[in-house]
């Protein structure tokens, strides 16, 4: 960062109209503005260090009237230029401020805004998208991920956060279809209950046809009186106290964050019985959903 300081200060100062050569021991900084530059901007700078640094040190030498030059040399050999180089980005890196109250203002029409899509790759434009917008939580998913927080805190005594949980989903301790299965229901997205409300002539699809109640994802997991749940349940209590004198909870949270166990043994996480933890909430909660999708 020292280096890049010196250079745009450099560049700043020095009179437009004159021709500039800038020598520097910093591969990434010379390599940044020659080798690397239009590959960057093609890719709107996406994972680039000091990326509005490096922006503002190209608008100005575009804004230069003169040639400017750039050359890396080796550190410390006795150059001249190199040497003054040193000293001011030791003097930068001493006085650094935070990035954010350095001057990068520089001139219009410098740089190219955005980035071009055929140079982008997949990844590449995920991060600008998700840069740009910033995702707004639908109310349904703010509930569920609420409730399995204050789950996960009753009975582990951790208040873990969104990003925990939507994280703790992709444990390998959960097998692929079980993390597309619980991603889906913490954000509502199964065609059950109070989602037929609104299709014309489908209305009676949203009653649970053993309960005769609406049906839901907590229901058809925890109170359903359909074949099957109970006892799938009864067997993963039995299972689960082979391991723990405690009761599997009982809670829609609970399964949502299953991904999060953290079971102690002697003050230190116990791993074995938290994959098991995992692995049985995940498993059972699935073949329930599994057995209702085939009645």
């Amino acid at each position: 960062m020292g280096e890049l300081i010196a250079i745009l200060h450099v560049i700043k100062t020095h009179p437009p109209d004159a021709a500039l050569t800038i020598k520097s021991d910093s591969k990434y900084a010379i390599e940044g503005l020659t080798k690397h530059l239009e590959s960057w901007e093609n890719t709107g700078w996406t994972g680039v260090r000091h990326a509005e640094v490096f922006k503002c040190i190209t608008a100005w030498t575009r804004h230069r009237s003169n040639i400017t030059k750039f050359i890396w040399v080796k550190g410390h050999s006795g150059i001249d230029g190199n040497e003054e180089a040193d000293k001011l980005a030791r003097k930068g890196a001493e006085d650094e401020p935070p990035s954010e109250c350095l001057d990068l203002t520089y001139p219009p029409n410098k740089i190219p805004t955005g980035a071009k899509l055929a140079a982008l790759t997949q990844a590449e434009l995920y991060h600008h998208i998700k840069k740009r917008k910033k995702v707004k939580l639908r109310e349904r998913t703010r509930i569920n991920v609420e409730r399995t927080q204050a789950c996960i805190e009753d009975h582990f005594q951790l208040k873990p956060s969104p990003k925990a949980i939507w994280i703790s989903i992709r444990s390998r301790d959960i097998s692929r279809n079980i993390r597309d299965y619980l991603w889906k229901t913490l954000h509502s997205a199964y065609k059950v209950g109070n989602f037929w409300d609104n299709i014309p002539g489908h209305e009676q699809w949203g009653l649970c046809p053993v309960c005769e109640t609406e049906e839901s994802m907590e229901h058809i997991l925890l109170e359903c009186d359909a074949p099957g749940r109970t006892q799938i349940w009864k067997l993963a209590n039995k299972l689960w106290k082979m391991r723990s004198n405690q009761p599997l909870p009982s809670s829609y949270g609970s399964i949502l964050g299953c991904g999060i166990a953290v079971h102690t043994k002697n003050g230190k996480p116990d791993t074995g019985l938290n994959r098991l933890f995992r692995i049985i909430m995940s498993e059972s909660a699935h073949l329930i959903w599994k057995l209702r999708c085939e009645r």
